[in-house]
């Protein structure tokens, strides 16, 4: 199963890498899809694609297993951007950061705050002035997402940061500096054209059993008794299948201004606190998934969630909660 944490966390997930989830995780591996500690899921765009000038919001779909109320412990965010770094990754889109910050001699700007899931960015005006006619296919501005469950020490902005390097510490509350796959760190792509657009997938339905699941209506489930993760160890009785869809029209085509057909593909992304899901990944043509609670959920509430994303760097989600007896 993919790594629960990594750099990529937050990058937008391409086909051939959703579909690697589906593969089978061993018995006593917890699934990338069960999320029981700090996690962020996805961060949306209202602008997947942007023209140079326009505001775009960004919000996280984010969960802390470990504080679920968000009263018990401190989270520290930041957020950054980079214009068209070199590649697709965290230490990229620093460099690229460090670079310009070394150019102007202004030292690098982070949005700093307490549970901060939120952010507005302005895409420069000279984001494709900038880059040569063949190079404007790669244009976009990249964010960067740190969150921490402690707080952050950031590079002084006199001596400014190394390219190539990580310059952002977690530091928890005994003081402890925290390794990588501690905290969250991740990069979205906002990709900027001059007139080619792409919207975020629509949500048609959530769907459980077949029928219509209403935000309101919390579902009461009994436990498959094992306290493993294998989906077919419980008895399909107490299975449970639930679906999200998107609108038809959320899988867009055509072409772009490059002259570059394309034919959008999206996947549904599962996640929950609890349970075992038979697949954490599918396809819009086919996006219906079993589920099933465990033996140590029983009494509580389970939240869980499902991520829509386009390959283009679309995303939307939606939450449901589950009652375990």
């Amino acid at each position: 199963m993919h790594p629960r944490k990594s750099l990529l966390a937050l990058a937008t997930a391409s086909l051939l890498g959703a579909l690697a989830t589906l593969s089978a995780c061993g018995e006593d591996a917890d699934p990338g899809s069960r999320i029981s500690t700090l996690r962020v899921m996805a961060v949306r765009a209202d602008k997947p694609y942007a023209k140079p000038g326009d505001t775009v919001n960004l919000d996280a779909l984010w969960w802390d297993g470990l504080d679920p109320d968000r009263t018990q412990r401190a989270r520290s965010w930041a957020w950054a951007t980079c214009v068209n770094p070199t590649g697709s990754s965290v230490v990229e889109c620093f460099a690229k950061i460090a670079s310009d910050a070394q150019k102007t001699g202004k030292p690098p700007q982070f949005a700093l705050g307490s549970d901060l899931d939120v952010f507005q960015l302005t895409v420069p005006s000279d984001v494709l002035s900038s880059l040569p006619d063949p190079a404007k296919v790669y244009a976009e501005v990249g964010v960067v997402l740190i969150v921490c469950p402690g707080t952050l020490q950031l590079p002084d902005p006199q001596a400014g940061f190394t390219p190539g390097t990580f310059p952002i510490q977690c530091i928890d509350p005994s003081g402890r500096s925290l390794g990588l796959d501690e905290f969250e760190a991740g990069l979205k792509r906002v990709f900027v054209r001059a007139s080619s657009t792409n919207a975020n997938p629509k949500i048609d339905a959530i769907t459980w059993d077949g029928a219509a699941w209403a935000a309101s209506d919390t579902k009461t489930v009994s436990a498959c008794d094992t306290t493993g993760n294998r989906y077919d160890r419980c008895d399909a009785s107490l299975a449970h299948q639930v679906a999200l869809t998107v609108t038809p029209d959320s899988l867009e085509s055509g072409t772009d201004e490059f002259g570059q057909t394309y034919d959008e593909q999206i996947v549904m992304q599962y996640y929950a606190t609890e349970g075992i899901f038979e697949y954490d990944v599918k396809l819009a043509k086919d996006p219906q998934t079993g589920w099933v609670a465990r033996s140590k959920a029983k009494g509580s509430t389970i939240h869980m969630w499902m991520v829509a994303r386009d390959n283009r760097g679309g995303v939307n989600w939606d939450e449901r909660k589950i009652s375990v007896q």
